[in-house]
C-alpha cells in the first residue's frame, strides 16, 4: 500500500513538484552536485549497506540500483541545464520499479524514506536557503532600515547581500541585529554614510560564497553609530567570511564595536583607512594594511594569535594593546622606515622581514621598544639589509631574538639598556654589533647567543662586562675591546 501511494503521488504531483523545484535548482546545480558526490552518496552507501546488504545478496542489488541513480542524477546536475534531463532522474530514482520488486519489503521501504528520501530533500532545501538575495538601498538619502519601501519592497533578510549606493551624505537609522552575506558601500566619492542602530545591535557579516564580504569603494566614508550608546552599531566579521576590503574610510565611533574573528583577514587598500581611536576594535584574525590604520592603546586590541601586516613602505604602525602572542609583521618596507614614534610601544611578536627592499634600511628608535614575544630581523641581500638601531634607548625582548640573513642589530650609542631574556640566534650573514657597551647593566643577555650551525654571522662587542654569551656549533668572528668577555661552547 505504501509503495502504491508513493508511486501515485509521484505521478500525480510530478508537474507541481517540477515547477516548485525548477526555480532554485537552476541556480544551485553545481552545489547540489557537490553535496551528492562528497556527502550524500557516501552516507547513503554506509547507511543502506548496514541495513539491507547484510540480509540478502539480492537486496544488495537494490542498493546498487539506487546508487547508480544517484550518480546519474549528480552527473545530470553538473552537465545539463535542460529541465527534463535534470529532473527525470530524481523521480526515476524514487520509483525504479519498486512495485515490481517482490524483495523490497515495507521495512526496507521505511528505511529508504527515513534515511534517503528525507535527508535528500533536506539537503536540497538547505542548498537553496544558503543563497540570499541582493537588497539595494532605494533612496538617494537617509531613512529607516526597517522600512520595506526603502529597499524596494523587502528589507534585508539573514544571508542577503546588502548594497548601498551613495549619491549624497545620509544617515540610515534603525539598523537591526542581522547576519548578512555581504555589505557593499558604493556610489559617489567623498560621501558619508552613518549607520545607527542601538544598544546591543550587532551586524554580522557571515559570508558563504565568493562575494566580497565587506567592500567600501574609494572615497566613501562609513561611520558606525554617531558616538552615543543609543545609536551604536556592533560590526562583526565571522570566521568564514571571505575577502573584506576597505578602499574608502571606516570610522568606529564611541560606544560601537568592530570585531574581526579568528581566520578573517580585513584588507585596507592603499587608498583606504580604518580609524579606531574611539569605540572598541578587537582583532582576533588579521588586518593587512596598505593604507592607514589609526589606533589607540585602549581602543584597538590585537588578541592572542592575531596578526597585523604592515604591507606598505613607510607609514605608521598603529598604537594598540598587543597580546604577547600577537604578531606585528612589518613586511612592506622598500626604502622608508616606519614612523619612529609608532615603535614606542609594547608588541607581542615583532617581525622585521621585507622582501621588497631595494636598498639598505635602518629602523632607528626614538624611545623604548618592548617585545613581549619574539623578535626577528631579516634582510634580503648584502646590499639590501635591514638594521634595528636602539640609538641609546631601551630595548627589551622577553622571548627569543632571531637575526636572520642580512639582518643587523646595531647598538652604537651609549645609553639605554639592551635586555634579551631569551636566546639570541644569528643565522647566515646576520650581524650583532654593540660597540658602545660601558657597563654590565648596559646589556643583559640572559639566554645567551647562539650561531646556527650553517651560518657565518658576526658578533662585535665594545667595552664593558657581559655576564655570559653561549655559542652553539658553527664558526663566526668575535671581537671584544676592553672589559671581560666569557664565552662557552666553542671548541
Amino acid at each position: 500500500m505504501k509503495k502504491a501511494l508513493l508511486i501515485t503521488f509521484l505521478k500525480v504531483k510530478y508537474k507541481c513538484v517540477f515547477c516548485i523545484l525548477r526555480s532554485f535548482f537552476l541556480n544551485s546545480m553545481q552545489r547540489i552536485s557537490n553535496i551528492l558526490n562528497k556527502t550524500f552518496l557516501p552516507l547513503f552507501c554506509l547507511l543502506l549497506n548496514d541495513n539491507l546488504s547484510k540480509k540478502s545478496g539480492r537486496k544488495y542489488l537494490i542498493i546498487k540500483k539506487i546508487e547508480n541513480k544517484l550518480k546519474y542524477f549528480s552527473f545530470s546536475c553538473s552537465a545539463y541545464f535542460n529541465r527534463r534531463r535534470l529532473f527525470k532522474p530524481v523521480f526515476n530514482m524514487f520509483s525504479f520499479k519498486i512495485e515490481n520488486n517482490k524483495h523490497f519489503t515495507d521495512f526496507q521501504f521505511s528505511v529508504l524514506v527515513k534515511r534517503i528520501i528525507l535527508p535528500f530533500i533536506f539537503l536540497i532545501l538547505f542548498s537553496y536557503s544558503s543563497y540570499g538575495a541582493v537588497r539595494t538601498w532605494a533612496l538617494g538619502g537617509g531613512g529607516v532600515w526597517t522600512t520595506p519601501a526603502n529597499w524596494g519592497g523587502t528589507i534585508p533578510q539573514p544571508g542577503d547581500d546588502v548594497v548601498i549606493n551613495l549619491t549624497s551624505p545620509c544617515v540610515i537609522t534603525g539598523v537591526p541585529t542581522l547576519s548578512l552575506n555581504s555589505i557593499s558601500i558604493t556610489g559617489s566619492a567623498s560621501t558619508l554614510l552613518t549607520l545607527e542602530g542601538g544598544a546591543g545591535i550587532t551586524l554580522t557579516v557571515n559570508n558563504t560564497n565568493a562575494t566580497p564580504a565587506f567592500n567600501i569603494t574609494a572615497g566613501n566614508f562609513v561611520e558606525l553609530g554617531n558616538g552615543t550608546a543609543a545609536t551604536a552599531v556592533n560590526l562583526t566579521f565571522q570566521t568564514i567570511t571571505t575577502a573584506t576590503t576597505i578602499n574608502g574610510t571606516v570610522i568606529n565611533l564611541a560606544n560601537s564595536t568592530l570585531t574581526i574573528s579568528a581566520g578573517q583577514i580585513l584588507t585596507i587598500l592603499s587608498g583606504g583607512a580604518l580609524t579606531t581611536n574611539t569605540g572598541t576594535t578587537t582583532v582576533n584574525g588579521t588586518i593587512s594594511n596598505a593604507g592607514t590604520l589609526t589606533g589607540a592603546l585602549v581602543f584597538l586590541t590585537f588578541a592572542a594569535g592575531s596578526s597585523y601586516i604592515h604591507n606598505k613602505d613607510g607609514g605608521s604602525i598603529p598604537t594598540a594593546t598587543w597580546n604577547a602572542t600577537s604578531n606585528c609583521n612589518i613586511s612592506g618596507l622598500i626604502t622608508t622606515a616606519p614612523t619612529a614614534a609608532s615603535l614606542i610601544q609594547t608588541f607581542g611578536n615583532l617581525n622585521l622581514n621585507c622582501a621588497g627592499l631595494t636598498s639598505a634600511l635602518t629602523i632607528t628608535q626614538t624611545g623604548a621598544l618592548t617585545v613581549a614575544g619574539n623578535l626577528l630581523i631579516q634582510g634580503t641581500s648584502a646590499t639590501n639589509t635591514i638594521t634595528l638601531n636602539p640609538a641609546g634607548f631601551n630595548i627589551t625582548v622577553s622571548g627569543t631574538t632571531s637575526i636572520n640573513n642580512y639582518g643587523i642589530f646595531l647598538d652604537g650609542t651609549n645609553g639605554g639598556i639592551d635586555t634579551f631574556t631569551g636566546l639570541i640566534t644569528l643565522y647566515n650573514s646576520g650581524a650583532w654589533t654593540s660597540s658602545a657597551v660601558t657597563t654590565q647593566a648596559d646589556m643583559l643577555i640572559n639566554g645567551g647567543i647562539a650561531l646556527d650551525a650553517s651560518a657565518t654571522g658576526t658578533v662585535t662587542m665594545g667595552a664593558g662586562t657581559i655576564a655570559s654569551i653561549n655559542e652553539a656549533a658553527g664558526n663566526f668572528n668575535m671581537s671584544a675591546t676592553g672589559g671581560a668577555l666569557t664565552v662557552s661552547g666553542i671548541t
